[in-house]
């Protein structure tokens, strides 16, 4: 189990990593001001993303991944895109609304905002923000889900 989330986290990386490298951004929208960094932060998006999976979740990473995938998607739809200014602040919410699918009990914003970096009050905004583009609908079909597995692997 423990390759298959290995395998999953670097498919979900090399996923960004193509993203980040072919958006072609020519409009943005106006919320995009609220993910991004005023700089490009200096942890490698990689070891970003392992840090946040080692400390906040070890459990059913394969479907977190998939989820936190279609919801950049709607993002991108949103014109909200993963840049080197984004794509940190924009894994880390997404990631977090992802695992509070799954979660009984889910970290609260304070717990993902430590590890992610930002401020409680950032990651509040950022998670509001994304709630408000998918109507607060974090539904994803079984459909949605294959079609997003095959896509990355």
């Amino acid at each position: 189990h423990l390759t298959m989330s290995i395998t999953s986290i670097m498919m979900y990386y090399k996923y960004l990593d193509f993203s980040i490298k072919s958006n072609n951004i020519e409009s943005v929208n106006y919320y995009y001001i609220f993910f991004k960094s005023q700089k490009i932060p200096h942890i490698s998006l990689l070891n970003y993303i392992l840090r946040l999976f080692n400390n906040l979740y070890k459990q059913n990473i394969d479907i977190i991944v998939l989820h936190s995938i279609s919801i950049l998607n709607c993002m991108k739809k949103n014109k909200i895109y993963l840049t080197q200014y984004t794509s940190h602040r924009l894994v880390l919410i997404s990631l977090m609304l992802a695992t509070k699918i799954y979660e009984d009990v889910p970290k609260l914003n304070s717990v993902w905002a430590v590890y992610g970096g930002v401020t409680l009050h950032d990651i509040n905004i950022m998670e509001e923000c994304i709630l408000f583009h998918l109507k607060c609908n974090l539904f994803i079909s079984k459909e949605q889900l294959l079609y997003i597995h095959k896509s990355i692997y």
